[in-house]
Protein backbone atom coordinates (compact mmCIF):
# COMPACT_ATOMS: atom_id res chain seq x y z
CA UNK A 1 0.00 0.00 0.00
CA UNK A 2 1.08 3.21 -0.70
CA UNK A 3 1.27 5.64 1.73
CA UNK A 4 0.35 9.59 1.19
CA UNK A 5 1.63 12.51 2.02
CA UNK A 6 -0.65 13.56 4.49
CA UNK A 7 -0.11 9.34 6.08
CA UNK A 8 4.12 10.27 5.32
CA UNK A 9 4.79 13.89 5.99
CA UNK A 10 7.76 15.40 5.50
CA UNK A 11 9.50 16.25 8.73
CA UNK A 12 9.77 20.28 9.01
CA UNK A 13 14.10 20.65 8.34
CA UNK A 14 16.12 22.42 11.02
CA UNK A 15 16.81 25.04 8.66
CA UNK A 16 13.58 25.86 8.10
CA UNK A 17 12.30 25.83 11.88
CA UNK A 18 15.25 28.35 12.29
CA UNK A 19 13.90 30.53 9.18
CA UNK A 20 10.36 30.43 10.71
CA UNK A 21 12.06 31.17 14.46
CA UNK A 22 13.78 33.98 13.43
CA UNK A 23 10.76 35.69 10.84
CA UNK A 24 8.30 34.37 13.34
CA UNK A 25 9.26 34.68 16.63
CA UNK A 26 8.63 39.01 16.88
CA UNK A 27 5.40 39.36 15.16
CA UNK A 28 4.27 36.31 17.37
CA UNK A 29 4.95 37.71 20.22
CA UNK A 30 3.11 41.01 18.99
CA UNK A 31 0.04 39.13 18.25
CA UNK A 32 0.44 37.63 21.76
CA UNK A 33 -0.03 40.50 23.20
CA UNK A 34 -3.59 40.84 22.30
CA UNK A 35 -4.48 38.87 24.49
CA UNK A 36 -1.73 38.54 27.59
CA UNK A 37 -1.08 41.98 27.96
CA UNK A 38 2.78 41.13 29.44
CA UNK A 39 5.50 41.07 27.16
CA UNK A 40 7.53 38.36 29.38
CA UNK A 41 4.30 35.79 29.24
CA UNK A 42 3.55 36.58 25.66
CA UNK A 43 7.28 35.52 24.75
CA UNK A 44 7.28 32.66 27.10
CA UNK A 45 4.20 31.38 25.30
CA UNK A 46 5.19 31.27 22.33
CA UNK A 47 8.63 30.32 23.10
CA UNK A 48 6.57 26.99 24.36
CA UNK A 49 4.85 26.98 21.05
CA UNK A 50 7.68 26.89 19.29
CA UNK A 51 9.18 23.68 21.78
CA UNK A 52 6.24 21.90 20.12
CA UNK A 53 6.32 22.98 17.00
CA UNK A 54 9.52 21.22 17.40
CA UNK A 55 8.77 18.10 19.13
CA UNK A 56 5.58 17.10 16.55
CA UNK A 57 7.71 18.61 13.34
CA UNK A 58 7.22 14.93 12.55
CA UNK A 59 3.39 14.79 12.65
CA UNK A 60 3.40 17.79 10.58
CA UNK A 61 4.07 18.73 6.67
CA UNK A 62 7.25 19.95 5.65
CA UNK A 63 6.08 23.39 4.10
CA UNK A 64 6.75 26.54 6.01
CA UNK A 65 3.41 27.64 5.68
CA UNK A 66 1.94 24.67 7.08
CA UNK A 67 3.87 25.33 9.80
CA UNK A 68 3.58 29.23 10.24
CA UNK A 69 -0.54 28.55 10.35
CA UNK A 70 -0.23 26.08 13.28
CA UNK A 71 2.44 28.48 15.09
CA UNK A 72 -0.69 31.11 14.73
CA UNK A 73 -3.10 29.01 15.71
CA UNK A 74 -1.58 27.53 18.53
CA UNK A 75 -0.04 30.57 19.90
CA UNK A 76 -4.00 32.27 19.83
CA UNK A 77 -5.23 29.18 21.78
CA UNK A 78 -2.35 29.34 23.94
CA UNK A 79 -3.09 32.78 24.74
CA UNK A 80 -6.61 31.78 25.49
CA UNK A 81 -5.92 29.06 27.72
CA UNK A 82 -3.23 30.95 29.78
Amino acid sequence: MVKTHEENPTPLLAQDFEILFRTRFKPLVIYALRFVKDLETAKGLVQDVFITLWEKRSDLGGSRSEAAAYLTTSVRNRCLNH
